[in-house]
């Protein structure tokens, strides 16, 4: 029973996510990201450190090693999410400051032509 709800715990928390996300949009979390794939990829890195010492036990040990293994390299996907999530929300960060400038640059000409228009006028 315990290890159907250690299964169903994630599964039903992504789902719950998932709905949420479609719900109200929002972008990721850069810090978010990168720290739970480098917990992540700290534990599973243990891990593996642990189970190399019983790859030659048989082949559920070998399995449950390589398992973990693979593990350990996806969460370095998680990782690369979260530097590109940092550097999509830096970028954005920028063209909305330069959009800014240029609207106010914009401005700041429509009202000389409009002083200029009512001089002449």
């Amino acid at each position: 029973m315990a290890v159907l709800i250690m299964l169903l715990a994630p599964a039903i928390a992504f789902f719950w996510t998932a709905w949420q996300k479609f719900e109200v949009p929002f972008p990721a979390e850069p810090l978010a990201l990168g720290l739970t794939g480098l917990g992540e990829i700290v534990v599973n890195a243990s891990c593996v450190c642990l189970l190399a010492a019983f790859r030659q036990a048989g082949a559920r040990a070998r399995r449950r090693l390589l398992s973990t293994r693979n593990d350990a390299i996806a969460n370095t996907a998680i990782i690369a999410a979260g530097v590109l999530a940092l550097y999509v929300a830096l970028a954005t960060a920028q063209s909305d400051r330069r959009l800014r400038y240029s609207l106010d640059a914009a401005n700041e000409v429509w009202a000389a032509a409009q002083e200029e228009h009512q001089d002449v006028a």
